[in-house]
């Protein structure tokens, strides 16, 4: 009985050590223990804790698996076990582990909380909200608990559910900050404003300090079209905060809505010098030259270009700063230096996202050509479709997805073009291509894409011309160039189609071409189409719809595998890019916006023999 007492104190002693870090007489303390018995579970236990903090998961597990043969019903060695295969990305083994621990002690929350985590990681969403109602039904007050269930029921997209849990975790932990973030997150996908705007005005009178909470709500007020007032909170957050690119990114975003370039700029290249790999901001910066929703003068672009070149230097492993720097280059007439810096963004992208295929076959840097064109349409969900292509292992993608070489760009010559795709021997079964959906609608750019690609395949995919239309709407509002409201746009616009759409043996492309502005010109498909399709053969056109795409993603990029002659490859998610959210427009201009493009919708299912079912 004495020897019993003093080995549980030496393994107590053990553990207080291990608690204040001190490894190296943590393990003393085992060892004693182990000098005098040597079949004990709990000192194998503990002792693989050690040897686990001291970094050698091998040996503690050899410890554990020790513990367990000692004493299977020991529920701490196969938690342990579970820990440790967390610790090492084996969520199968480590979900097994938890698995065992919980039958032989089931009264432990902690074990639920933990095997749910690897649930998470499993991707098995339902299994983890089911087993976090365990933890919470054996300890309730637990706030990790209610935010670990919140993310697996945002998972399933639960989100009134996982707003509600949120809720309870800030309930009992107001001042952890991460569970704002994922409660405005999970509100975000709700579209319930004024609850978001309240709660971080409520958590603000808690924290005035907090910069996080200002920055939230700046972030909310944007959305709601507050400008004004989103700055205001931006400026708090970044007096609290100067050193987070985010929000330097966020303001410079609500200053370029409201004109102010100049400071937008700034905050840009603010943002970049604080997080060179923020692709968010270069992002806005290219649309900025795309769009050009300034003009920008000499000096902006001496700052760029300097701004660039720095960060380069931190990260030269990172692609969008050449990218960006090869455009400035562009828009200067330096063709030859722009071109080597749009191989440079082939080569870190490959040697980034294809390593493995670096290593086989190279990096296939030169000159390359395209073997196939995504040419529409504009908001019919071209940008996530060639983000599935380009996953797949035999797709290489070009330098960017929209290179608008035959609408913009065509004075720049073929050899600016080809440098922005991987040159592909002849031997190797792979495909690159670019997706500009504004080809669809230029008759130059059908004629200069048959001179010089008469071979090339063409993928074109199609969008209810209404929510097309709703969504081009909002995407150039958000740009900042777009002022008016929806509804006195679109009148003006169906003032001039009605004209000629009620007498619709007149229209044609060029007619739509001239109307401005062109949120529904732009979805009388048909006689985009038709141009195409009078130069080129319908056998190397695959037209799809976005309807389907965005219903069942995977079928939809196999039809495209299948065109492009590749074998099928099935993506783990299939995330929606650059989804807009806003109200529905009014029922009355629906119906009218329905008989505007009813014949013309007909028509067009006639001319390519497919069913699109657009309401």
């Amino acid at each position: 009985m004495e020897q019993k007492i003093s080995i549980v104190d030496l393994n107590q002693k053990a553990e207080s050590y291990l608690a204040q870090g001190k490894l190296k007489e943590a393990d003393a303390t085992c060892n004693e223990v182990l000098a005098k018995i040597e079949d004990l579970a709990l000192i194998f236990n503990t002792k693989g804790r050690i040897v686990a903090a001291m970094g050698n998961l091998e040996l503690a597990e050899d410890y554990y698996q020790k513990a367990i043969a000692i004493n299977p019903d020991f529920s701490p060695a196969h938690f342990n076990l579970g820990n440790l295969y967390s610790q090492q990305k084996q969520w199968n083994l480590a979900t097994a582990s938890y698995d065992k621990a919980i039958k032989l002690n089931p009264d432990d929350s902690w074990y639920y909380q933990k095997l749910g985590r690897a649930l998470m990681e499993l991707k098995e969403w339902k299994e983890a909200v089911n087993v976090y109602h365990i933890a919470i039904e054996i300890n309730p007050n637990i706030s990790i608990y209610y935010n670990n269930l919140g993310q697996a029921l945002a998972k399933l997209k639960k989100w009134d559910e996982a707003v509600i849990t949120y809720q309870k975790a800030i309930d009992i932990d107001p001042n952890n900050s991460w569970y704002y973030k994922n409660y405005w997150e999970a509100l975000l996908k709700t579209n319930k404003w004024h609850e978001i705007a309240a709660t971080y005005q409520q958590a603000l009178e808690k924290n005035p300090d907090a910069y996080w909470y200002y920055y939230q709500l700046g972030y909310i007020l944007h959305k709601q079209g507050l400008i004004d007032e989103a700055i205001a909170y931006y400026q708090k957050a970044k007096d609290f905060q100067s050193a987070l690119a985010l929000v330097h990114k966020d303001l410079g975003d609500a200053l370029l809505e409201k004109r102010n370039s100049d400071e937008a700029i700034a905050c840009y290249i603010k943002a970049i010098q604080l997080q060179p790999d923020l692709f968010a901001a270069y992002t806005k910066l290219r649309a900025i030259h795309r769009y050009q929703l300034v003009k920008l003068d000499q000096n902006q672009l001496n700052q760029l270009i300097n701004c660039y070149q720095e960060a380069i230097k931190m990260k030269p492993e990172f692609s969008e700063h050449y990218l960006n720097l090869a455009n400035i280059l562009t828009q200067q007439g330096k063709i030859k230096e722009a071109s080597s810096y749009y191989q440079k963004v082939l080569s870190t992208k490959l040697t980034r996202n294809r390593p493995e295929f670096v290593k086989k076959y190279g990096d296939f840097i030169g000159s390359g050509k395209p073997d196939f064109l995504i040419i529409g349409t504009v908001k019919g969900g071209t940008s996530s479709l060639y983000s599935y292509l380009i996953k797949h292992p035999s797709i290489l993608p070009a330098v960017n997805k929209e290179l608008h070489f035959f609408d913009l760009n065509f004075h720049q010559g073929i050899d600016w073009y080809s440098s922005q795709f991987p040159e592909i021997p002849k031997q190797y079964n792979f495909s690159t291509g670019e997706a500009t959906p504004n080809y669809m609608y230029s008759l130059e750019a059908v004629n200069k894409v048959f001179n010089y690609f008469p071979k090339i395949k063409l993928i074109a995919i199609l969008r209810n011309p209404i929510e097309r239309a709703v969504s081009h709407y909002y995407m150039i509002k958000q740009q900042g160039t777009e002022k008016r409201s929806f509804e006195e746009v679109i009148a003006k616009e169906m003032k001039k189609l009605s004209k000629t759409t009620n007498q619709s043996q007149i229209i044609n492309a060029d007619f739509l071409r001239s109307i401005k502005p062109k949120y529904l010109s732009l979805g009388f498909y048909l006689y985009f189409i038709q141009e195409w399709m009078n130069i080129f053969p319908r056998e190397q056109f695959l037209i799809l719809k976005s309807e389907d795409m965005y219903e069942n993603p995977a079928a939809t990029t196999k039809k495209v595998f299948d065109f492009l002659g590749l074998p099928n490859h099935q993506l783990l998610d299939y995330k929606h890019y650059f989804s807009g959210s806003y109200s529905p427009i009014n029922a009355d201009i629906y119906c009218q916006l329905c008989e505007l493009f009813q014949l013309h919708n007909q028509k067009l299912e006639e001319y390519l023999g497919m069913k699109f079912d657009w309401k």
